[in-house]
Order: structure tokens, then sequence, then C-alpha cells
């Protein structure tokens, strides 16, 4: 399950129950601003920004809950959309979710 806070500013992932192997593979988290012009120039030909991590960075497993909570960066107008998941390199991606957060304005 994923989980953003009111105020857009901690993505937080949590799964119940969890096993040890299922944080093994790298989580994926893309972040798309509203305005690209937010982003730092090596990563607006991309659209996103890439906050990939891994599992220990930002989670922890007790008993058989596991859970992470990602500070979010803040963009002037705001994210767009997120997507995220978790992949193994040079494989396929485990699962994967993409989902609105603030809808552009068009102005």
């Amino acid at each position: 399950d994923l989980y953003l806070d009111a105020a857009g500013t901690t993505l937080t992932y949590h799964k119940a129950p969890c096993a040890p192997t299922d944080l093994q593979a790298r989580f994926f988290l893309h972040l798309f601003p509203v305005d690209a012009a937010d982003l730092p120039a090596e990563q607006r030909p991309h659209g996103f920004s890439n906050r990939s991590f891994d599992w220990r960075e930002h989670g922890a497993l007790l008993g058989s809950v596991c859970a992470a909570l990602v500070p979010l960066p803040h963009y002037g107008q705001g994210i767009a959309h997120i997507r995220t998941g978790q992949f193994i390199s040079g494989q396929n991606q485990l699962w994967g979710v993409e989902f609105p957060v603030r809808e552009a304005s068009g102005e």
C-alpha cells in the first residue's frame, strides 16, 4: 500500500505481511512536477526526478510489517504524478504503479 500525506511531503510504503525477501529489490520512485522547469537542468529532458532507493535507506521491518517513509521535494506548483515500484536491475519490473497527485492548471 502507498500513502501520500495531505501536504504531499511524504510518501509511505506499507506492506503486511512482509518478509525480508520482499525488500531485497530496489525501489524506483519517479516524481513528475507540474512544471518541469522546477527540475534540475540534468533531469528536465526526462521530465521527472529519479528518487530510486534501497529499502534500508527509508524503511524498517517490524515483525511481519514493513514500512518506509520517503520525504518528497517541494516543487513550486507541486507534483503532477508519481510512478513507483520495484525492480531488479537487468530484469523485469516486479511491480509498479503510477498515480496522479495534482492536475496541471493549464496556465
